[in-house]
């Protein structure tokens, strides 16, 4: 059994040998995402039988201390070990009023005792927290005898913090007094003892005197002298202290604070506290720099976690610019002015290749928010902003400090918290579709010459499928989506039909429009040109019925869009009165690829940009192979050698820092080898974007439950397996009652399935179909409806002979019979770990060395084609009459895939186009415009 908490009380009672903890690993250029690392923290202390007194005695004590005080170490961003109770009382405060930031993290202090702090060394160096320890010095003669500390005394010191810990025990008093706060660091450990205070005794002291404190208590006193000399009416330690401050001379004054020292401590502070303003105390010099580094050390910490590239000159100068200044500049000054809350305008952000488009969102907002703030706050209403991404979502939520008043989300998880509380009106929409699904497939099944055929017998599963959800909407009082669960309830709504149900809503209800305008007076959507053409249609409407109080606001470049659903007559369908504002400016690329860039968009939309001021001119070279007689690893290696020479950059010839990028997803299905699975579905319109971004339920099932299942069988993980069956299926649970009434047998039957699983996929490459065959028969995983419709066995030649065969349960059908591999290389393909980049997963990122493959044969897609972008092969009538209609064609999917892939280059780019005919794609690049003379290799 394991068991994750947060109670202290939980994991003291627990015990060391029992425990792992989770310690965070920073991000790097590396490795940029944050890891995890799991301590055994059994390893503190050795078993039992391995100990020494000592070591035993060490673990007893600390284990009894961490138990007896309910103490939270283990959940601490940083920790704080101090010698008694008056510290433990007034570092909370010297923190509130002098360290905001470190206010802010989760701070562990520790009352502990000068003797013992040593002891909690091992736990400490093995959570790998910032930790302060401040101790005394327990100034002491060289016998051993306590002392009052003075400089040139000959004394020594008694703390075993001190001796033990940090290994000072061969130096005197004075020699530990000087130590740089260098030799006062080990690893993540700080220590912080009394040190001299310059004070001055009366107003007429014209030079300070140092004055050496032997504790915290006559340090705070020291440190403030003038407020303790008018503490006349307190008692106890307090009063002796001020009592102490009418003494005549400073020594005398540090004597008597010396003697007063034997009272009660903890009592000190809380009189202290009673009797004076906290805010007012002065901290103790040796406090104050104990504080600042532990601040410093979580600050940098904070910052680790999520590493940011180093910037380049640009923008430095930028953030100069925008943090000397009281207002924005430029374009984002522009688009500010727009988000007025009194008179709102809407907007559409031009921001090509490289533009800074993220950091002028985050600029604006910030902005709002040093504006509006206020105003919002007391209307109840926050500023929505929506991306294309988890990681976009994730990386904007950090500039803005993750502050509540802006709602990012991704575009399903935005439109969900908006319909969400509308159970009545999903119920309705979902009663309608599936009805028309219902009638549809009764008409497709009344005309089918054999109903025993396999697309009959699919469509029967899917009408008993979809009658039985339709017969559930009854039972439904609340619905729910996530955007990551794959798995299937009563009451769950799709991807797909999220956005379809907002689309409606939006149009059809007054209601929401008035939910979003009010709760949302400001919307910002990011890669507006790929946010699905039917929710942007409901969206501009939404915002052309309430233009006096909604501000829509779009950021993208239609020249990037990546899927076909989005609405590509963006610029031209806009509202009159809508705002057209550009970022010109390239901070990426360099200047020669701004200028290829602006030379392929001009046969588009004829936008422009510029280099920024500082950009290298950058190399490009086009390379033109044979593709009839090329052995192309060969020719690619080659390449890279010629540009190493023409750059004079060896690194060229270093695979790991040259990004090579496939440009289309059917070359890379090739390449990659899951073509089997990708081509067939990629053939279908409504499937064909799902494949790319995972929200197709059947896909997301296969890549995160079924292939997971699979792989974890492959490799015996018999742990991995059973939680993957205990978590997506019904056979371990409560719910099932044979599992309840017997479950030895349950558990039988399930190892049996997996065995028979096993003995397909552990040495052979199995067909998707027949591994997704056995799953269902043993109900090791819930099948989505849609794939489970697919599973019925019939003779193949009755599916041959079949006529009513729908576009989709075909493409199914073919990509299911693929192999197995096929299907994980897919996975690995769209999660980027399969070695090959398109545009789809490169939008947004940007290499030094970018190597563009062109093939058309590689390929053997159909929605792009170079040839024909290059003029080698002669156009289809379907593409003349797409081209005639101002309809996407092929050459223009092929002419936007080609600027992005060339606009991640930030300072060389090689193009390797295989062709039939070289001869012509070296005219058409220098008719172009695209590429000069000597730029351009036959090879």
């Amino acid at each position: 059994m394991v068991i994750s908490t947060h109670s202290s009380s939980v994991a003291y009672e627990a015990g060391f040998e029992t425990l792992r903890y989770f310690k965070r690993s920073p991000a790097s250029e590396d490795q940029p995402i944050p890891q995890a690392e799991v301590v055994n923290l059994s390893t503190v202390f050795p078993s039992q039988t391995k100990r020494d007194s000592n070591v035993s005695a060490t673990h007893k004590f600390v284990s009894r201390y961490l138990k007896s005080t309910h103490c939270d170490l283990f959940f601490a961003n940083g920790i704080i070990l101090v010698e008694g109770a008056a510290e433990r009382m007034l570092l909370p405060h010297f923190i509130a009023h002098n360290h905001k930031n470190l206010q802010r993290s989760y701070i562990s202090i520790l009352e502990i005792g000068g003797a013992h702090a040593q002891r909690l060394k091992p736990l400490i160096e093995l959570l790998d927290l910032p930790t302060l320890v401040i101790t005394d010095t327990d100034a002491c003669s060289f016998s051993g005898t306590k002392k009052r500390p003075k400089r040139g005394a000959s004394l020594g010191f008694g703390s075993d913090t001190l001796k033990s810990w940090f290994g000072f025990n061969g130096l005197t008093l004075d020699e530990l007094l000087d130590l740089p706060p260098e030799r006062k660091i080990r690893d993540n450990v700080r220590v912080s003892f009394q040190c001299g205070i310059p004070a001055k005794f009366t107003p007429q002291t014209r030079t300070p005197k140092e004055v050496i404190p032997y504790t915290f208590e006559d340090a705070v006193a020291l440190t403030n002298l003038e407020l303790f000399k008018t503490l006349s009416e307190s008692s106890g330690m307090v009063k002796k202290m001020h009592l102490a401050t009418k003494m005549r001379t400073l020594d005398a004054c540090c004597n008597a604070m010396y003697k007063a020292l034997d009272g009660e401590k903890a009592k000190m502070a809380l009189d202290l506290l009673f009797d004076v303003e906290p805010a007012k105390l002065l901290v103790p010099e040796y406090i104050k720099e104990g504080l600042d580094w532990l601040e410093s050390e979580l600050d940098t910490k904070s910052l680790e976690y999520t590493w940011v590239p180093k910037p380049s000159a640009s923008d430095v100068i930028t953030e100069l610019l925008m943090s000397n200044s009281n207002s924005l500049i430029g374009v984002d000054r522009e688009i500010y002015e727009y988000l007025s809350l009194e008179n709102p305008k809407s907007f559409l952000l031009f921001a090509g290749a490289g533009s800074g488009k993220t950091r002028s969102l985050v600029n604006v907002l910030q902005k709002v928010r040093e504006k509006k703030l206020d105003r919002l706050i007391k209307s109840g209403q926050r500023v929505g902003v929506i991306t294309y991404t988890n990681a976009a979502c994730d990386e904007i939520k950090h500039r803005l400090s993750y502050d509540p008043l802006f709602h990012v989300s991704t575009i399903h998880s935005f439109v969900w918290k908006l319909i969400e509380p509308f159970t009545e009106d999903i119920k309705e929409w979902l009663k309608e579709k599936l009805q028309a699904d219902i009638d549809d497939l009764s008409l497709k099944l009344s005309k089918v010459r054999c109903i025993n055929g396999k697309t009959a017998q699919q469509n029967i599963r899917k009408i008993e499928s979809k009658s039985r959800r339709l017969d559930e909407l009854s039972l439904v009082r609340t619905f729910s989506y996530s955007p990551t669960s794959n798995k299937v309830e009563r009451g769950t709504v799709s991807h797909e039909e999220v956005i379809q149900i907002t689309a409606t809503l939006l149009n059809e209800s007054h209601l929401l429009q008035n939910i979003l305008t009010n709760r949302y007076p400001i919307l910002l959507i990011d890669e507006s040109q790929d946010t699905r053409k039917e929710l942007m249609e409901a969206f501009i409407r939404t915002q052309s019925l309430n233009r006096s109080k909604f501000s829509l606001g779009l950021f993208g470049d239609l020249m990037q869009r990546i899927y076909s659903g989005g609405k590509d007559d963006l610029e031209t369908a806009l509202p009159e009165d809508w705002k057209t504002p550009s970022k010109i400016v390239n901070y990426r690329s360099p200047k020669r690829i701004v200028s290829l860039i602006n030379n392929i968009r001009d046969e588009d939309d004829g936008k422009k940009q510029e280099p920024k001021a500082e950009a290298i001119e950058g190399r490009v070279r086009l390379f033109i192979v044979d593709s009839i007689s090329a052995n192309k690893p060969e020719v690619e290696n080659d390449v890279r050698y010629k540009m190493s020479l023409i750059t004079d950059d060896a690194l060229w010839l270093e695979s790991n820092y040259t990004k090579v990028l496939t440009l289309e997803h059917a070359m890379a299905a090739n390449r990659g080898n899951f073509d089997k699975f990708y081509m067939p579905l990629s053939e279908v319109d409504h499937l064909r974007d799902s494949l790319l971004n995972g929200t197709n339920a059947s896909l997301r099932f296969l890549c995160y439950q079924f292939l997971p299942l699979v792989n974890a069988i492959k490799a015996r993980n018999d742990f991995l397996i059973a939680s993957i069956i205990k978590k997506y299926s019904g056979v371990i649970c409560s719910s099932n009652i044979r599992f309840c009434e017997d479950p030895l047998s349950i558990l039988k039957e399930a190892d049996d399935s997996v065995s028979r699983i096993a003995a397909k996929v552990v040495d052979g490459d199995p067909s998707i179909s027949e591994v997704l065959q056995l799953v269902d028969k043993s109900s090791l995983l819930f099948i989505p409806d849609t794939l489970k419709a697919l599973l019925v066995n019939v003779d193949r030649e009755s599916i041959e002979n079949e006529i009513d065969v729908s576009e989709t349960s075909f493409a199914w059908e073919v990509a299911l019979n693929a192999p197995l591999s096929h299907l994980n290389n897919y996975s690995l393909y769209i999660n980027e770990s399969l070695g090959f980049g398109t545009h789809q997963g490169v939008k947004g990122l940007e290499f030094d060395r970018v190597v563009a493959i062109m093939d058309d044969d590689g390929s053997k897609g159909f929605l792009f084609k170079y040839e024909k972008l290059f003029g080698v092969k002669a156009l289809s009538s379907t593409d003349i009459k797409n081209q005639a209609e101002g309809r996407d064609w092929v050459v223009s999917r092929t002419r936007r895939l080609f600027y992005v892939i060339c606009s991640r280059a930030q300072k060389s780019l090689a193009v390797v186009a295989y062709t039939q005919d070289p001869e012509a794609v070296r005219n058409k690049s220098l008719a172009s415009g695209w590429f000069k003379e000597d730029e351009i290799e036959m090879m």
